[in-house]
């Protein structure tokens, strides 16, 4: 997108920057950005939130899942498994939309692991399997 589009605005600044969602929301609120792509930002009178990009929620399963060959999945698919979701600090909108979620419909996670890194869920992904080697794939549609 950048190489795209800054040719076209010579004088455009842009500063790409990694922070935990609710920070990105500060740092607007505050006028230190002038804006911020964050996932399900809280709906508050001071900002605008408009889409982006529609992405869809993944679930990473292992090929034996009883639901790794669905199209789609629901939340009931996951029922009986353990979670590993970013923590609530990192992407507190989408923890609690699945959280509120699965209270909605009665549903308690065997245990929910808190992650703030994407290498972590990797890691304890392996780990829940019984893998020790982080070289390992976790088979034809996955890769760690």
């Amino acid at each position: 997108m950048l190489a795209i589009r800054l040719p076209l605005y010579p004088r455009l600044r842009i500063q790409l920057m990694t922070q935990f969602a609710m920070e990105s929301i500060r740092s607007v609120l505050e006028g230190e950005l002038n804006l911020a792509l964050v996932m399900a930002p809280p709906q508050d009178a001071q900002i605008t939130a408009v889409p982006f990009a529609p992405t869809p929620l993944d679930a990473a399963l292992p090929e034996t899942h009883s639901a790794a060959h669905k199209e789609r999945l629901v939340l009931q698919d996951l029922a009986k498994d353990e979670w590993i979701l970013f923590a609530k600090r990192v992407h507190p909108f989408v923890h609690e939309a699945i959280m509120n979620t699965a209270r909605r419909e009665s549903i308690v996670p065997k245990h929910s692991h808190n992650i703030i890194t994407a290498q972590q869920a990797v890691r304890l992904g392996l780990g829940a399997r019984g893998r020790r080697d982080p070289h390992e794939t976790c088979g034809p549609r996955l890769s760690c």
